[in-house]
């Protein structure tokens, strides 16, 4: 029973060490938003597209103010939902 019980142990340790450690190498992926890095990779690549000249500068500020749009309705969903819970914690 104590072998077995040691071997389960040695196991879970293993396990979360190997999970562990892709948060030891990057720490900042244990806390990244995917809503905003998802916006942060669309800004990036409609960057590139304006800097090697795919668009005008007039197209690069309608899709960028479209995304920085799409991006504060996210945001603004997010802070609605959250703050439902937070008043309904205060109700009970």
């Amino acid at each position: 029973m104590k072998k077995s019980l040691i071997l389960v142990l040695c196991c879970w340790v293993l396990g979360c060490s190997h999970t562990m450690s892709s948060y030891i190498d990057d720490p900042k992926t244990l806390l990244e938003d995917p809503v905003s890095v998802e916006h942060q990779k669309a800004i990036d690549e409609l960057e590139s597209a304006y800097l090697n000249k795919e668009m005008t500068y007039s197209e690069y500020l309608t899709k960028k103010s479209a995304l920085e749009d799409g991006y504060s309705q996210k945001v603004q969903k997010r802070k609605e939902i959250i703050e439902s819970y937070r008043t309904d914690e205060i109700v009970r």
